[in-house]
């Protein structure tokens, strides 16, 4: 009787070892985020103790926004206790990119909050060009003073090097020039510095767009088309250069905000 013989069956070596490695990768990326989900939590809790508000309110205002990712979420969390800033007062702010995800925002309100915390900050003032190019100024300047030096820090910022051809650099060209130069300065003459900024690169998203617009138009919701002015309606009363360094009849945070808002 002839036996019969059996073929031999050789399975890759390397097949089996992309099978273990899909195993650990995904053991791995499961454990990755269980650890990201208990840092969520963790940064929760100390941000909100910080806010003095629950946790759970402080997810709700994070969950309202739609999906995020988790480590956008973490950010959130770390900048906003970094800075001592406040996500339900719209200092700092979670806005689509342009690339249908979310990216961290420090408003211009924020911005104005560190510049004022800042142990060495005594003031600031704006200058504005008298030469104008098709009704508008050329450049903007903000100087800030420190208590700690002599000679105060002044930057210029030129409006055809930082416009931008989005809706809200059409409508109101002096107030994000002003923001612009406000934020330059801050961050040379203070040293203050963020990871992200969204002022100063403008999406095409409809809802940045929003945002930033309610921003800019601040309470009035009009836009100013008279002649370039420094956000303080007597402007009889207005120099070209205003120095709000200088103690008067109003604080200081009343002085900026005159500045920064119409």
């Amino acid at each position: 009787m002839k036996t019969q013989s059996h073929q031999k069956i050789n399975i890759p070596n390397v097949a089996l070892i992309d099978i273990k490695e899909d195993l650990i990768e995904a053991k791995d990326h499961h454990k990755s985020d269980d650890w990201l989900s208990r840092l969520l939590q963790k940064e929760l809790q100390n941000c909100a103790q910080y806010l003095a508000i629950e946790p759970e309110e402080l997810r709700a205002w994070i969950e309202q926004h739609g999906v995020i990712a988790i480590k956008t979420k973490i950010a959130l969390l770390r900048m906003s206790q970094q800075h001592q800033l406040d996500p339900l007062k719209g200092e700092i702010l979670l806005l689509p990119s342009q690339n249908e995800s979310w990216q961290v925002h420090i408003s211009i309100d924020g911005w104005i909050r560190m510049i004022h915390r800042h142990p060495a900050f005594a003031g600031l003032s704006f200058a504005i060009s008298s030469e104008l190019e098709n009704g508008l100024p050329i450049w903007m300047e903000c100087t800030i003073y420190r208590a700690d030096q002599t000679q105060p820090i002044t930057v210029r910022e030129y409006l055809a090097e930082v416009k931008r051809e989005s809706e809200i650099w059409q409508q109101m060209p002096r107030r994000m020039l002003r923001h612009k130069t406000l934020l330059q300065c801050a961050k040379i003459g203070l040293g203050l510095s963020i990871g992200e900024s969204s002022l100063s690169r403008e999406s095409s998203n409809k809802a940045f767009q929003a945002n930033i617009q309610a921003e800019a138009q601040g309470n009035t919701g009009s836009v100013d088309t008279a002649q370039p002015s420094m956000g303080v309606k007597n402007r009889d009363k207005c120099p070209e250069k205003m120095d709000i360094s200088k103690k008067g009849a109003c604080s200081q945070s009343e002085r900026l905000k005159i500045l920064l808002e119409e």
